[in-house]
């Protein structure tokens, strides 16, 4: 059995190096620009689902419009696990959308902050980066009746 919840804000969007904060709602799109290379960091807080058991497995499915090698949940590096899909966005017809799979099961605590960084492109030519959605996906094995 699965049940997802979508995390679509408010999120914190973190300009590094020169640690900008403002508050953003997912989609999110930045375009390059001439100020050179820049990272983002999107930051959203949330809590324990209820209900789970020690067999309940926790993903965050991230939409973007890049590979994402890992988040950070709590502090902790999370590494990709794969990626499950490739579509194109309905949101934003530029980006086309990559779903970005990380196994959170083993760092998730009552409550958490979720990190998830990219780089934004340091040349003026109209790329750029986009999240589309975060999703947490619960999953319970299947009951053997």
């Amino acid at each position: 059995m699965e049940h997802t919840i979508r995390l679509a804000g408010p999120w914190e969007l973190v300009r590094l190096p020169d640690n900008s904060v403002s508050r953003i709602q997912l989609p999110w799109a930045a375009v390059s620009s001439a100020t050179g290379p820049r990272t983002a960091m999107l930051r959203r807080r949330f809590n324990q689902p209820t209900g789970l058991t020690e067999n309940t497995s926790l993903k965050i499915l991230v939409s973007a419009s890049v590979p994402l090698s890992e988040i950070r949940v709590n502090d902790e590096c999370v590494p990709s696990s794969g990626i499950s899909d490739t579509q194109r966005s309905p949101k934003t017809e530029m980006f086309s959308v990559i779903v970005n799979s990380f196994d959170i099961t083993h760092c998730i605590r009552p409550y958490n902050v979720l990190e998830i960084s990219t780089d934004l492109p340091g040349i003026p030519d109209g790329s750029g980066v986009s999240v589309e959605s975060v999703v947490l996906q619960i999953c319970e094995p299947a009951s053997g009746n």
